[in-house]
């Protein structure tokens, strides 16, 4: 690692103590403007949805910010119950004000992953599917474990987890360690400029924390996308990981 680019201790520890407050401030600064609303999802993964003509599956969505894959979703399989949480308790209040907002279909709760138990909301046992899509990368490297065994803690067994997040060797990693600034926190953890973390993963950990999770791999590949910003004149190679595992006991 470059030591001009790593942050010393305090700053390190201060970013991954303070990231709950950043994500709040950045729902705050950029309410539902953001993220574009997710309606890929379905397609890529849409036998761990159900379909119409099944009974009901129930699906808990970690870190599901405004609500950018739950409402798209819900468009395409109206017979989901969401459990949707997130550690920001103003993107919860976004959720809960979106114009499709159906109580009885979204049940969203503020939660930390990392600190609190699912369990204190959802039945143990009792989720069909968990989406983490882009969110574990927003915790270091050390949490990763406990947040996914509270993961798999909630789900059925022979439910599952479906996954999609960033990739080591993603453009976005490159602009990190292209930078001047100093934002490295270890090899693959950085600080975005307001404050929050972003994690790059890589197959062999993942799994390695999946399977001590008591979660049995499926699928697990790696996601190329070119990605063009006209505005920019940019042209980004975007690499994700992307992988579902099933709960064994």
């Amino acid at each position: 690692m470059d030591s001009q680019k790593t942050l010393g201790p305090f700053w390190a520890e201060k970013y991954k103590r303070e990231s709950k407050k950043s994500w709040d401030k950045f729902y705050k600064r950029n309410e539902t403007r953001f993220f574009r609303d997710r309606h890929w999802l379905d397609r890529e993964f849409d036998k761990y949805f159900g379909l119409p003509d099944k009974s009901p599956l129930t699906l808990l969505e970690v870190g599901c910010g405004v609500g950018n894959l739950v409402y798209p979703l819900l468009e395409v399989q109206p017979n989901l119950r969401v459990l949707c949480c997130d550690f920001s308790p103003r993107a919860i209040e976004f959720v809960k004000k979106h114009e499709n907002f159906d109580k009885s279909k979204v049940v969203p709760f503020v939660c930390d992953i990392t600190e609190d138990r699912l369990d204190q909301w959802v039945p143990a046992s009792g989720i069909d599917t968990v989406t983490a899509i882009f969110v574990l990368s927003a915790l270091p490297r050390e949490k990763q474990q406990d947040a996914i065994r509270n993961l798999s803690s909630v789900l059925k067994v022979k439910g599952h987890l479906v996954f999609r997040d960033y990739c080591d060797g993603d453009f976005a990693q490159k602009k990190f360690q292209q930078s001047s600034d100093p934002s490295l926190i270890d090899e693959r953890t950085f600080v975005r400029q307001d404050g929050t973390i972003s994690y790059f993963f890589i197959e062999e950990e993942l799994n390695y924390w999946m399977e001590n999770s008591g979660l049995r791999l499926i699928s697990l590949d790696r996601v190329n996308r070119k990605v063009d910003n006209r505005k920019r004149n940019l042209s980004m190679d975007r690499t994700f990981l992307q992988g579902v595992w099933e709960k064994c006991v």
